[in-house]
């Protein structure tokens, strides 16, 4: 169980929640994150992460079993690292006005995917 005093006490709360349920599943959803929190890496069965409203903390590259990451509204442009994340088969970042900037590393995986073109076509980028 994590009690970093740094973090905001919602993300606690759901950390902890997620770690005891040993779910998949983690919302950080409307909670103000600056960095990823530590006790992410605790769990190693996340496979989707949902930041709506939230900002996009550094670095989320090492959460390599991440199928699903949700950014919805969150006003940033997407990070590099997002490349990293190569089992990831679906990223929401509906809500960017404008459309976020997309990372060379998502460029060079659309070269290799279908499923990437698409979603930057849908960025028409």
């Amino acid at each position: 169980m994590t009690d970093d005093k740094k973090l905001p006490r919602a993300a606690v709360l759901r950390i902890n929640k997620c770690l005891r349920n040993e779910s998949d599943t983690l919302d950080l959803s409307h909670v103000p994150l600056e960095t990823v929190p530590e006790q992410l890496r605790e769990l190693p069965r996340l496979r989707e992460l949902r930041l709506h409203f939230t900002g996009i903390p550094e670095p989320l590259g090492d959460l390599t079993s991440l199928t699903h990451l949700r950014l919805s509204g969150t006003p940033a442009d997407l990070p590099e690292w997002l490349g990293d994340l190569t089992e990831l088969k679906q990223l929401d970042v509906s809500g960017h006005r404008p459309p976020p900037t997309v990372p060379d590393s998502l460029r060079r995986l659309a070269r290799t995917s279908s499923r990437w073109r698409r979603f930057l076509a849908t960025l028409n980028q």
